[in-house]
C-alpha cells in the first residue's frame, strides 16, 4: 500500500523531526534579509564585499559537506543536529554583536558549517525511519516545509527589518534553532548505523567510499548529471530575475510578487507530488520531463522581455508560478532515488556529496550569467537557459531507455545487511 501523502507524519519520528525541521529551516533563512540590510546599509559594503559575502554563504556545501559527513555516517545523527542547532544558537547570538567585516564572514561561515552538517545527517534520519514507501511522501513533505520556509524566512526578516534593527533577527532565529534542538531530543535514541569496526577505518577511505558509491549506481549517476547540469542552466538566470522586471517596464514590486508567486507554485507542486497515489513513472523520467517545462516557461520569459509576447504581470505571475509548480517534480524525484539508490551506513556521505556537486554549479552560475546579460542581454539570457534545458533533457531522453534495460535497480536495502 502507498499510502497518502501525510502517511509519514504517523511515524513519530518521522513528525519530530519534521517539526525540527521548521524551526531549523526557518533560522537558515530568516537572517539573509538582515545580514544583507547590515552589510549594504549599515556598514555601507561595495559590490566585492557582498560578492565575498556571497561566497562565503555558500562555500561550506561545497567545501565542508562532503567531509564532515563521514562523522554524520559514523556518530549517532540525533546528537550531531542536537549539537549543530546548539552550535547555531551561539553563532547568531555572536552574530547579533559583531562589529567587524571579518568576524561576520567568519561567523557565517561556521554556522553554514553546522548546516552543511546537520541536513546529512537529516537525510540520514529520514532514510531510517520512513519506510521505503513512504520515501516519496516523506521527501514531498520535507521539500514542502523547505520551500515554505524560504519564501517566509525572507519575508519574516524584511517585516523585523521595517519594525526594528536588523540585529532583531538573529535572536529570533536563536530561539528556532533552540526550538528545533528541543524537538529532536524528542527522537528515539537513534540504532547504530555502522558496525563498531567501521570507526577504525582511516577517514579518508570512509570519504572515498562515499564518492565511490555514486559510481556504482548508474541510475544515481543519471541523476545527479542531470540535476546538476539543469540547476546550472537555471541559475544562470537566478540573478536577473529583478533586471528582469525592469526590462518589462513593471513596478518594483514585480519582482518579490513573482518570488512569492514561485514558492506558492512550489509549495502546491510538493503537495501534488506526494498525493500522487497512481504508479508514477520513472523519477528520472519525471526529472527531464520537469526540465523540458523549465525550458519552454524559461523560454516564453526571454521572449516576452524581446516584445515578443504580452507584457503583462499577470501573465507572468501564472508563468513563474507553473515554474514552481514543475520544480518538486524534479527535486523530490531526485531525493527519492538518491535514498532509494543509497545504503543507510552511506546517507550522510552520499548526500553531502551530492549537494556540494549540486552547489558548486549553483555558485558558478550566476556570475556566469552576469556576464552573458552584459554581452548579450537578459533577454537572451533566458532564451539561452531555456533552450538549452530544453536540449539537454531531449538528449538524455534519448539515453534514459538504454540506460534503465541495461540496469537492474535494485533497492539499496536489499544490497547491504549492515545493523543500524
Amino acid at each position: 500500500m502507498k499510502g497518502h501523502l501525510f502517511s509519514p507524519l504517523k511515524v513519530r519520528p518521522f513528525r519530530l523531526l519534521m517539526t525540527g525541521q521548521i524551526f531549523s529551516d526557518l533560522g537558515n533563512w530568516l537572517d539573509f534579509i538582515a545580514l544583507n540590510a547590515i552589510l549594504v546599509f549599515q556598514w555601507k559594503t561595495g559590490p566585492g564585499e557582498m560578492g565575498i559575502f556571497l561566497v562565503v554563504f555558500g562555500l561550506p556545501w561545497i567545501v565542508c559537506g562532503p567531509l564532515l559527513a563521514v562523522w554524520s555516517d559514523r556518530y549517532p545523527r540525533k546528537t550531531i543536529m542536537i549539537c549543530c542547532d546548539i552550535a547555531r544558537v551561539l553563532l547568531v547570538l555572536g552574530l547579533y554583536w559583531v562589529d567587524n567585516y571579518s568576524l561576520l564572514l567568519l561567523l557565517v561561515f561556521l554556522k553554514g558549517t553546522c548546516g552543511a552538517m546537520f541536513d546529512p545527517a537529516r537525510q540520514g534520519v529520514i532514510r531510517s525511519t520512513v519506510p521505503t514507501h513512504l520515501l516519496k511522501q516523506a521527501n514531498a513533505l520535507s521539500q514542502t516545509v523547505l520551500t515554505a520556509t524560504k519564501v517566509l524566512g525572507p519575508s519574516l526578516g524584511a517585516t523585523l527589518l521595517m519594525m526594528t534593527s536588523p540585529q532583531t533577527a538573529f535572536l529570533v532565529e536563536a530561539v528556532g534553532f533552540a526550538l528545533s534542538a528541543c524537538f529532536l531530543m524528542f527522537l528515539p535514541k537513534t540504532r547504530q548505523v555502522v558496525v563498531e569496526e567501521r570507526n577504525t577505518q582511516p577517514f579518508w577511505l570512509e570519504f572515498r567510499e562515499g564518492i565511490g558509491h555514486i559510481g556504482t549506481r548508474p541510475v544515481l549517476l543519471f541523476g545527479l548529471i542531470c540535476s546538476s547540469i539543469a540547476m546550472w542552466m537555471i541559475f544562470l538566470i537566478e540573478g536577473l530575475g529583478s533586471v528582469w522586471t525592469r526590462v518589462m517596464g513593471m513596478p518594483s514590486t514585480a519582482y518579490g510578487t513573482l518570488v512569492a508567486v514561485i514558492g506558492c507554485g512550489n509549495v502546491i507542486g510538493s503537495l501534488v507530488v506526494g498525493a500522487w497515489r497512481k504508479a508514477p513513472p520513472h523519477p528520472l523520467g519525471l526529472i527531464l520531463g520537469s526540465h523540458v517545462v523549465f525550458g519552454l516557461l524559461t523560454m516564453v520569459s526571454g521572449l516576452g522581455s524581446l516584445g515578443w509576447m504580452p507584457q503583462n504581470l499577470v501573465l507572468y505571475a501564472c508563468v513563474w508560478g507553473m515554474v514552481g509548480f514543475a520544480n518538486p517534480f524534479s527535486t523530490v524525484s531526485f531525493s527519492t532515488l538518491l535514498q532509494t539508490e543509497t545504503p543507510e551506513h552511506l546517507m550522510g556521505r552520499v548526500s553531502s556529496v551530492v549537494t556540494a556537486v549540486q552547489n558548486a554549479a549553483i555558485l558558478i552560475a550566476p556570475l556566469i550569467g552576469a556576464w552573458l546579460a552584459e554581452w548579450i542581454g537578459v533577454s537572451r539570457v533566458f532564451i539561452v537557459s531555456g533552450a538549452g534545458l530544453i536540449l539537454y533533457a531531449m538528449i538524455m531522453s534519448i539515453r534514459l531507455p538504454r540506460l534503465l534495460r541495461s540496469t537492474k535497480t535494485v533497492p539499496a536495502e536489499r544490497q547491504h545487511s549492515l545493523p543500524m
